[in-house]
């Protein structure tokens, strides 16, 4: 099951990677706080069943806490604090 959940996890990196015209390198270095990273892993949180350490490895976010962290503080965000690409990413 969890191979399936990576896959699935694997292509909403590629479809974010499209959605904001950017290479994987350049999304998955942006700081914390980034809203493009945190929808990107708000959606895989939510699409798919990944656990918070494969988030966290392959989003590069150090402990499976902070992964946690990032998707509980993106879903507390109020979608008018979010730019028009990032809120499109969100509600596609």
């Amino acid at each position: 099951m969890q191979d399936h959940a990576a896959v699935e996890a694997e292509r909403v990196i590629e479809a974010a990677c499209k959605h904001y015209r950017i290479e994987e390198d350049e999304l998955l270095e942006k700081k914390y706080g980034d809203k493009r990273r945190a929808t990107d892993a708000w959606r895989i949180w939510t699409e798919t069943s990944v656990v918070h350490q494969w988030l966290a490895d392959r989003m590069r976010l150090s402990s499976r806490a902070n992964a946690s962290n990032m998707v509980r503080l993106f879903e507390a965000s109020r979608e008018r604090d979010l730019t028009k690409e990032v809120r499109k990413w969100k509600n596609l």
